[in-house]
């Protein structure tokens, strides 16, 4: 299990048992097992940054394989010696320490380990300014692992990649990266959605160099195609195989799993509320907060364990399907011709943004860093912050001064270079990457107006989703709201709004469950009610209905294949982003779980603030506006000179056509 752990960059489980397992073995006195767990733990312990810990358990390891004279077990523990030194920048050492592991595996005819010392020695080889040699190294190292061991082959092409790049030879560099890149896509495709986005934490740099590559070329549709194919390939999967994600329901383990799952979670749920919120002490049984907290962390793991197992058991009974991301004419096809699609790009140094349109592409290099964009998302984010705390009621004057300040400098900083595209453009697609999915772009401020004075505003986690055929439904809207016990109260007051301009079936407090997302999707889903969302642990966080909360994987279960979700809850908008900007959030679930499109907010809402917004936006929807200009002319109605903070919060992800049962 702890080999299986560490390709998939699961280091802290690993870690984790193989402390248990190194235990378990030396107190029944196989030492030999207990050393091999070691180099295992001390995997691990690199991965996390914890090289003290990593070398202490290859001293322990090499002791005891020199004792019991295992010399090409003893050559591993070097080997993990040259990767350690690698992360280090101890260049030189690193290849004495890989080169002398490479001899010692050729001469005792373990391939595998010897690949991987044939690839320590290259990165060495690559970082002293020889590629030259470290091609040779890679090469052998590739030879030896063809048919096997896609990890390795990965980080070969990566290197061989890396290496024709250093010689200027542009050709075999794209040749290896693009193998390289398609590793991963092979490799992501069979896994569970528990995997995916560890897995790729560590994996982007062939991906990065690739689309730096096109970049430099002048390539621009080249590098788009691969950016998209990374960003849609798990959204299409899921898309597309949504059995995947359903746990079985005629399964004795699985109903096993699920009656644990449900005591876990209400454990979990306790802890929660002890860490989180403020309940009185008499309630607490004696636990103080950090207990409650250290608890809360122990149920998580629980819980995620058991996640795993029932993902895996559905993948097991599921088909997979590979989906391949649509070519860009596809996505120009779905472009009106007043429409401009911008989705944006960074690899760590520098940012760019592809202007599509229906009837062409460029790629533009952008002015300020990702640090430097992502310290004016931070500032803009703290300024909301500090207006909602305040209040309405409070003089707003000069922190929406420093708000409107900070949301120019970004909008200089990503529209200001493309704005010329955007001439005539009356709806702008947005792609964001990275720390813009934080980002309200619709606030961006450019020429004394916001630019949702000027455009509709859509949001896209891939452009791949414009293809995606239209949602319709003639059924009736459906409004679930939950006042939590009094804290929210104006959730009745959406619901009225809906059933006034829709046929809707209301479920209110106590009937408002989760169970009755299990009934055939109509045409609109308003959920209004209490939302949490967990920047630690973005999987649990949760919108808080009557009896049990709503999480990421109860989601998941249901087909919420309505044309409309609305989410008036706080910050059912934000997600957390991967490295591979695979995205974990409440609203994700929705898009997996089938829905055309969604609202959703990017922090917290006050109540009373959202009554008068919902009610412009149904009625525009009612009268068969389409969903970006609905959102947009009620969010121009509640601005009325108040803070962004109390009218901008939502945006529309997804498809923006009109309502099916809209008038049009």
């Amino acid at each position: 299990m702890i080999e299986c752990y560490l390709p998939l960059n699961q280091f802290h489980k690993a870690r984790e048992l193989a402390y248990q397992v190194s235990a378990d073995y030396e107190r029944a006195g196989a030492e030999h097992d207990r050393a091999r767990t070691l180099l295992l733990l001390a995997e691990a312990e690199a991965h996390l940054g914890h090289l003290d810990a990593a070398v202490a358990a290859l001293d322990a390891a090499e002791q005891s394989f020199i004792a019991m004279g295992a010399a090409p077990w003893a050559s591993t523990a070097r080997l993990r010696r040259a990767q350690i030194a690698l992360r280090q920048g101890e260049v030189d050492q690193a290849l004495r320490d890989a080169q002398t592991a490479a001899a010692t595996f050729a001469a005792s005819q373990r391939p595998f380990y010897q690949a991987q010392a044939l690839l320590a020695q290259a990165q060495a080889e690559l970082d002293q300014g020889d590629p030259i040699a470290a091609r040779i190294s890679a090469r052998r190292a590739l030879a030896l692992i063809r048919q096997s061991a896609p990890p390795l082959r990965y980080s070969a092409h990566l290197l061989l990649g890396q290496a024709a790049l250093a010689l200027a030879d542009v050709r075999t560099a794209r040749r290896h990266l693009q193998i390289a890149v398609a590793q991963v896509e092979r490799a992501q495709q069979q896994l569970t959605i528990t995997f995916r986005s560890a897995f790729l934490e560590n994996r982007t740099a062939a991906l990065q160099a690739l689309i730096r590559l096109y970049l430099a070329q002048g390539q621009a549709a080249e590098a788009f195609a691969s950016l998209e194919r990374a960003k849609s390939q798990t959204l299409l999967t899921y898309l597309h195989s949504r059995d995947q994600l359903h746990w079985l329901t005629n399964d004795a383990r699985t109903a096993e799993l699920v009656e644990e799952l449900a005591e876990l979670r209400a454990e979990h749920h306790w802890y929660y509320r002890s860490t989180y919120e403020q309940i009185e002490p008499e309630q607490r049984a004696g636990i103080d907060a950090d207990e409650a907290a250290r608890r809360l962390a122990d149920c998580e793991r629980r819980i995620r364990a058991i996640t795993e197992k029932l993902y895996l058991r559905s993948a097991d009974q599921a088909a997979a399907r590979s989906i391949s991301a649509p070519a860009l004419s596809e996505i120009q096809a779905r472009l009106p011709s007043d429409s401009v699609l911008l989705e944006y790009y960074a690899d760590g140094d520098e940012m760019w943004v592809f202007v599509v349109k229906h009837d062409g592409i460029t790629a533009h290099s952008l002015p300020q860093t990702p640090n430097e964009v992502g310290s004016l998302i931070e500032r803009l984010q703290l300024n909301v912050d500090r207006a909602l705390r305040l209040g309405q009621a409070a003089p707003q004057v000069q922190l929406m001064q420093h708000f409107d300040g900070i949301a120019a400098r970004l909008y200089d900083a990503l529209i200001a270079p493309v704005a010329a595209a955007l001439a005539g453009c009356t709806r702008l697609y947005v792609v964001p990457y990275g720390a813009l999915h934080y980002l309200p772009f619709h606030l961006l401020h450019g020429a004394d107006r916001y630019l949702i004075e000027t455009h509709e505003i859509v949001t896209l986690p891939a452009a791949a989703l414009l293809t995606r055929p239209a949602v319709q439904r003639n059924g009736n809207a459906v409004a679930l709201t939950y006042s939590w016990d009094g804290k929210v109260p104006q959730t009745r007051a959406e619901a009225e709004i809906v059933t006034r301009l829709f046929p809707t079936i209301t479920y209110s407090e106590a009937d408002a469950v989760r169970d009755q997302l299990a009934h055939a999707p109509g045409a609109l889903l308003h959920i209004a009610a209490h939302g949490s969302f967990r920047m630690d642990e973005p999987d649990f966080s949760f919108l808080q209905l009557a009896g049990d909360p709503l999480f990421l994987d109860d989601l998941l279960q249901y087909d919420l294949s309505y044309e409309l979700v609305t989410l008036s809850a706080c910050e059912t908008g934000r997600v957390s982003v991967s490295n591979g900007d695979e995205l974990i959030g409440l609203g994700q679930g929705f898009l997996f779980g089938g829905a055309g499109a969604l609202i959703a907010s990017l922090w917290r809402i006050e109540d009373g603030a959202t009554l008068a917004l919902m009610e412009h936006l149904y009625r525009a929807l009612r009268d068969g506006q389409s969903k970006g200009a609905a959102l947009r002319a009620a969010q121009l109605t509640a601005k009325a000179g108040r803070h962004p903070a109390f009218w901008g919060a939502f945006i529309l992800i997804g498809s923006p056509d009109p309502l099916t049962n809209g008038r049009d």
